[in-house]
């Protein structure tokens, strides 16, 4: 969060939504574009913790506004 607070590019994904996520664009051939989404911010937040995510997820939305 503080990243964030200080202007740095972040992304947030829990884990099985990236696993998911990456999955779903290797079977589409879209594995190197869609990668590039978890590469490109300076922050990458892979959440293990499902109770957390929402939390997190809606604290960093926030800050983007």
């Amino acid at each position: 969060v503080k990243a964030v607070e200080a202007g740095m590019k972040a992304y947030y994904s829990t884990l099985s939504g990236l696993i998911e996520d990456l999955r779903k664009a290797d079977a589409h051939g879209r594995f190197s574009q869609r990668w590039k989404t978890y590469t490109c911010p300076s922050l990458l937040v892979i959440d293990a913790n499902i109770l957390n995510s929402k939390t997190l997820s809606t604290t960093i939305h926030k800050q983007r506004l």
